[in-house]
């Protein structure tokens, strides 16, 4: 960064200036008039420079400008920028120091030396003048500014001491100190005898302090204050008194010796089964022996109704089973209910439940993905065709079981009437003959036999070919048709609002498409302007008729025209700079 001095006019060299193409090449024959050279003081907004003069050519791109007072009239920082047609842009950054601190650093001096110039000490410009002050008093005898001292003469009064002269003499002074100071041979003895003392002191009560010598004393003053107390022990134990501690201390002795070692003896000779008892008796008082041990009658709870087993446990018919509330913090949050199980069964993944002969080996052995396809392969139009199919084979089994079948039931029931009146005719005419029987007459001859047995034949052919042999059982009631025609009406309704598909031949607005990335392929990519193209029919692709606009996110949305819609098969191909080609076929519906 170049130093400039502040309100100083100044000549800077910019560039280089290289050819905006190939970036390298030279330009020296560019125009930078004063409107060409921006400036920004401080980081301020950009303007050109006060200085008219355009800057001119100097060597290899290089430009001589020239900036004035005015430039150069906020000390900081000085951005300098050009942007000229036909070259690359140009940055130079300069620093406007004070002219005091520019001069100082810059202007000629004979030493080389720079000027300090000290405003203050310790932010105190005071003491920085009394420093200046105190230099320019400096003596060669006494120093900076202060007291002069005074004139003395050696070895006289108020003079300079000396050595080996007068009464200033520094000789005598010595040995004056030293005849009345203790040599270190005496301080030697003293030590020693200190040491002693301390020895002494050290072995008496409380370290020396015989802090407990009144204590002593006020006991020795209250002996002999109850000297006269002595002959009759006022004061003192009395042998009943010393008779009865003996005898506790005694009973203490028994306890401890005999009655507490006994009982710890006991204690060490319970057997397995007495423990077990204790514990079995323990147990039951509580009701944990209902865990293992004991019938448990969830009916009828022992112990208190609100303990932990009680609570989580209820009757079943007389069987144990967990409360509602004990499983409804199951792993599922909800309770292990049969909604919850099948999710995470269904849920489960097929690559770990392949084992030989296992249900998910013949699930996966057997997919049905091919038959769901075919199964979603169906167009609408296939759907309702199938629809209208069932609904006249309905119509027609509608027909024959309202019609056909009970025209047909009545003929054969008025057949089978006449055909039994007249049986019951021929045994009425049997019984009027029993008399003729011996003759034969009135009895129906073998030829007659054969055709009634003919058409007794015919008819059995007939019910045979009824259902359920004539019986009809599996015919369908009027409430099982009735149920199947809701059923039907209902799948009709809503195969009646599936939707048609894309119309041919009617225009499509607003379709959607995504755009993403043509490095990662992935990231949805925003901003771009995307070229449409239309193919009808296997036809050559052209230009779509209306623009692309962006959404957002990467979806993009284009109208088509009628005409555009109008062919069967329709292929768009949207591309961009930076993304991938995305290609959309509608199948239209007539």
């Amino acid at each position: 960064m170049q130093l400039l001095k502040a309100n100083a006019a100044v000549d800077v060299l910019i560039g280089p200036f290289v050819d905006d193409t190939d970036g390298k090449t030279a330009e020296t024959a560019l125009t930078l008039s004063q409107a060409d050279i921006k400036l920004s003081k401080n980081g301020q907004a950009l303007a050109q420079k006060n200085d008219v003069t355009a800057a001119s050519h100097d060597a290899n791109g290089y430009y001589n400008c020239e900036l004035d007072a005015t430039d150069t009239n906020t000390e900081g920082t000085l951005v300098l920028i050009v942007h000229e047609s036909g070259a690359l842009p140009v940055r130079h950054e300069f620093m406007v120091l004070a002219e005091a601190a520019y001069d100082s650093m810059f202007a000629a001096k004979d030493t080389g030396y720079m000027d300090v110039n000290v405003k203050a000490v310790s932010e105190d410009t005071a003491a920085a003048d009394n420093l200046e002050s105190a230099c320019d008093n400096y003596s060669a005898t006494r120093g900076l500014a202060g007291t002069a001292l005074p004139a003395a003469a050696a070895d006289a009064a108020g003079g300079i001491p000396i050595s080996d002269a007068g009464g200033l003499d520094l000789d005598t002074i010595l040995g004056r100190i030293t005849a009345n100071v203790a040599t270190a041979t005496a301080l030697a003895t003293v030590d020693t005898v200190v040491d002693a003392i301390k020895a002494v002191t050290d072995n008496l009560p409380n370290s020396g302090a015989l802090s407990d010598l009144a204590a002593i004393l006020a006991d020795t003053n209250e002996l002999q204050t109850n000297q006269g107390n002595w002959v009759t022990a006022t004061g003192f134990a009395t042998a009943a008194a010393l008779a009865t501690v003996d005898g506790i201390v005694d009973a203490i002795l028994v306890d401890t010796d005999i009655t507490i070692p006994a009982l710890i003896a006991a204690l060490n000779d319970l057997s397995a089964a007495d423990v077990n008892a204790e514990v079995d008796t323990a147990l039951a008082e509580i009701h944990l022996d209902h865990l293992l041990a004991a019938n448990y009658d969830p009916a009828s709870k022992p112990g208190v109704a609100t303990a932990l087993l009680n609570e989580l446990v209820e009757s079943d018919g007389g069987v144990s089973r967990f409360t509602e509330n004990a499983l409804e913090q199951a792993p599922s949050g909800t309770g292990a209910s049969a909604a919850s199980i099948a999710d995470a069964v269904w849920d489960e993944a097929r690559g770990d439940h392949v084992g030989v002969g296992s249900f998910g080996e013949e699930v996966q052995a057997h997919a049905l993905s091919s038959e769901i396809s075919a199964l979603n392969d169906p167009t609408p139009a296939e759907i309702r065709a199938e629809i209208d199919s069932n609904s006249t084979q309905l119509a027609a089994i509608l027909e024959d079981t309202g019609t056909s079948l009970p025209a047909t039931l009545a003929t054969i029931a008025g057949y089978l009437d006449a055909e039994i009146a007249a049986i019951l005719a021929d045994t009425n005419e049997l019984q009027a003959n029993q008399g003729n029987w011996a003759t034969a007459t009135g009895f129906a001859t073998e030829a007659k036999q054969d055709i009634i047995d003919a058409v007794v034949d015919a008819i059995k052919a007939v019910t045979d070919n009824l259902p359920n042999s004539g019986a009809l059982t599996d015919l369908a009631t009027a409430a099982v048709l009735a149920t199947v025609d809701a059923v039907v009406d209902a799948i009709k309704l809503k195969t009646d609002n599936l939707p048609s598909g894309v119309q041919k031949n009617e225009a499509l607005s607003n379709f959607e498409f995504l755009m993403v990335d043509s490095t990662d392929h992935v990231a949805a990519k925003t901003g771009l302007t995307v070229t449409a193209q239309i193919s009808k029919d296997g036809g050559a692709f052209a230009g779509c008729s209306n623009a692309v606009s962006e959404i957002g996110s990467g979806v993009y949305v284009i109208d088509l025209t009628q005409a555009e819609m109008n062919a069967d098969v329709i292929t768009l191909k949207f591309t961009a700079a930076g993304a991938d080609q995305r290609t959309v076929t509608i199948k239209t519906s007539s």
